[in-house]
């Protein structure tokens, strides 16, 4: 299958329990309310992109997308009519199964089919010739959607997408079967020259009998000549729909594609302007070598989901400037903000890596292999013991998985503990991860800012929320106030 993307140096990573954590499928929800989109973008973000070419790559065909719309409702439009053709097509290979199930087969039954497999075709054609058509009017800039362009162009103006159209035609109009030979690699060249026709009635039906050139044009119809045209039209007729199938699967296989792929640009264009109803700003981030830097982030689920419910409130942004070396520590007490920050966090690392948007005003994240959450067993169901147990069976399982080029998101856990107790358990983990090289980011309330954190307060950067009087503002612990 051809794709958008560049397939050859494409590799993708994974994310771990994060797109629920994040609520990354409740903006999914709140952005499609088609279950089937849904959960396809929801695959999609859950395959994160691991090189910068391939990020920028789909970056630039959103951008496209954005600031063109009318090749973004044009494909969105054909991507329906794509939809619809293969549908009829589909319908048309199940119809053609069951007549070969039948032992008698009739010319109606075969001139309908044959008729249906041509308007179909004819369809794809069409659709084709559309698209063409508008990207003469409306020239992408992407070198992705400039690749598909040609393609499309280049079918179009060939000389067997043409003849073939004709014999498409013929098809429809006659509802007869036409034996012809036809080689992809000349553009579907259509070649009649291995029958000819000739005409005759059986049970008061018309039918067309296809002999060889070397024997006569002209047959009656004695009791072994009627089994014969059985056999032969039941030859030609399965023979023409096989090499019409291979036709249509070769061309669909050029455009079609493209209805697999917008799911993930619809999802952009309309969280765009779900953000621009909002008034809110949007930048596409830059890969960086390790640091995470960003000014001004304001939490897309949020953002959304005040739109959809019709809040107008302010959502506040903070910034953060982590160096490739560095972790991050957010503390503060309960309903601050701690958790809103983090989601930020999470979910602009997986749609920096999927090729999305970020609210925010700049931003430089590095690409990581994983993305990985453990959050408080509160927030989670559970049948294992109780919630602390259930705790560091999940902090064991990502131990086991994680690595240096991973990104590990840790959400209040240790609560059902002692705060003593919890406050130990989680800097033994947070060293542990710091040990390996593994970038983590955590918000705690089990941890202030006289904690005796050891190593780690050589390799942390700590923030401090702030709460709602001062507009959640995340503010940096300067290391002297550790002392």
């Amino acid at each position: 299958m051809r794709s958008l993307l560049n397939l050859e140096n494409t590799k993708y990573g994974s994310v771990v329990n994060s797109i629920h954590d994040l609520q990354i499928d409740s903006i999914a929800r709140m952005v499609f309310s088609d279950t089937s989109k849904m959960n396809k973008i929801i695959s999609i973000l859950d395959n994160i992109l691991l090189d910068k070419e391939t990020i920028e790559y789909r970056q630039s065909i959103l951008k496209d997308f954005l600031y063109n719309r009318t090749i973004y409702v044009t494909l969105m439009k054909e991507c329906v009519n794509l939809e619809k053709c293969y549908s009829d097509y589909d319908a048309n290979r199940s119809y053609r199964s069951k007549l070969k199930l039948k032992s008698d087969i009739s010319i109606a039954d075969i001139s309908t089919s044959l008729r249906d497999y041509g308007y179909t075709f004819r369809k794809l054609i069409e659709i084709y010739m559309r698209i063409d058509a508008m990207f003469k009017d409306n020239i992408p800039s992407s070198k992705g959607l400039k690749s598909y362009t040609a393609n499309v162009k280049k079918r179009v103006t060939s000389e067997g997408i043409l003849e073939l159209l004709e014999l498409i035609e013929q098809i429809i109009t006659s509802g007869q079967a036409y034996s012809y030979t036809i080689t992809l690699d000349d553009y579907l060249v259509p070649v009649k020259e291995k029958y000819i026709i000739c005409n005759g009635k059986y049970e008061g039906e018309k039918f067309t009998l296809f002999k060889k050139k070397n024997n006569a044009n002209k047959v009656d119809l004695n009791d072994k000549i009627i089994d014969d045209s059985k056999r032969i039209m039941n030859d030609s007729y399965n023979r023409s729909v096989s090499i019409i199938e291979q036709l249509f699967e070769a061309l669909f296989d050029e455009i079609g594609f493209i209805t697999k792929e917008m799911v993930f640009f619809e999802f952009g264009v309309k969280l765009y302007d779900i953000f621009g109803e909002r008034k809110e700003d949007i930048c596409f981030p830059e890969v960086s070598d390790g640091k995470i830097s960003i000014t001004n982030a304001r939490d897309p689920y949020l953002i959304t989901r005040y739109f959809t419910e019709g809040y107008s409130d302010k959502i506040y942004g903070n910034d953060i400037n982590l160096s490739s070396s560095n972790s991050c520590l957010v503390i503060g007490s309960n309903n601050t903000g701690k958790t809103v920050f983090l989601r930020t966090i999470g979910i602009f690392q997986i749609f920096t890596q999927s090729g999305l948007f970020l609210s925010c005003d700049k931003a430089y994240f590095p690409i990581k292999n994983q993305v990985v959450s453990i959050f408080s067993g509160e927030e989670k169901d559970t049948n294992v013991g109780g919630r602390f147990e259930k705790e560091a069976i999940d902090i064991k399982e990502v131990i086991d998985k994680v690595d240096e080029n991973s990104l590990v998101i840790i959400n209040e856990i240790f609560q059902s503990t002692f705060a003593l107790d919890g406050m130990n358990a989680l800097v033994d983990v947070l060293s542990y991860f710091t040990d390996i090289n593994v970038k983590w980011i955590t918000v705690t309330h089990l941890i202030s800012k006289n904690t005796n954190l050891g190593n780690l307060d050589e390799t942390i950067k700590m923030y401090e929320t702030t709460g709602k009087e001062n507009r959640y503002k995340i503010l940096e612990v300067n290391k002297w106030m550790l002392e």
